[in-house]
């Protein structure tokens, strides 16, 4: 008899760990929430050319009622070799109640990290820039911007892409023997040219 009870006890306790499991699930998931910043927004420039100039404007027009994180992500691809020659983000500091502190980039090719800002001061027309960096196509890019808004302000920011192309390893080729020509055809004029004066 004494089996028989160990075995309901047994199983009537299974029911109260998946809800002892779901209740740990559940808070984990509260605690992710509430540490999530105010503004998450992802954006999706597509795939960008040769030669573009991309520029996107975003406003966080609610006054936050306390220091607020935010963290904004711009996700693009390139259709040929390309360098991001000005990847650069703009704090509008228009008005006293409008400011971002720590304002800053950082471009991850896929999860790595690649290039990243400085971080901004919160002055007036504060701006951030990632230096010169090579993107490749079949690659995915996201530029994250990120900063805090402190209590009491909003916040506008915007950021600009440029993109610029890279020649191709014959371009290189066929500048390297040119300019090899032209310097043996100066070299050639150098030499004949004492040789005659002395004639």
């Amino acid at each position: 008899m004494s089996t028989t009870l160990l075995n309901i006890s047994h199983v009537a306790d299974r029911p109260m760990r998946h809800v002892n499991r779901l209740a740990v699930a559940a808070l984990a998931v509260i605690c992710a929430v509430a540490a999530a910043p105010a503004s998450a927004t992802v954006f999706n420039l597509g795939p960008l050319n040769i030669n573009d100039n991309i520029q996107k404007s975003h406003a966080l027009n609610t006054v936050v009622k306390k220091t607020t994180l935010f963290s904004d992500e711009y996700d693009f691809s390139v259709l040929a070799p390309a360098n991001l020659i000005d990847s650069d983000a703009h704090n509008f500091n228009s008005h006293a109640n409008q400011n971002i502190l720590g304002l800053h980039l950082d471009l991850k090719d896929g999860v790595v990290s690649i290039a990243t800002s400085g971080f901004g001061t919160g002055g007036a027309n504060d701006d951030v820039h990632i230096p010169t960096t090579a993107v490749l196509p079949g690659h995915h890019y996201s530029l994250f911007v990120t900063g805090s808004i402190p209590k009491g302000d909003s916040a506008a920011y915007d950021v600009n892409l440029i993109t610029s192309g890279v020649p191709e390893l014959s371009t290189w080729a066929m500048m390297i023997i040119g300019f090899g020509g032209v310097s043996l055809q100066m070299r050639r004029r150098n030499s004949f040219s004492p040789s005659a004066a002395t004639a």
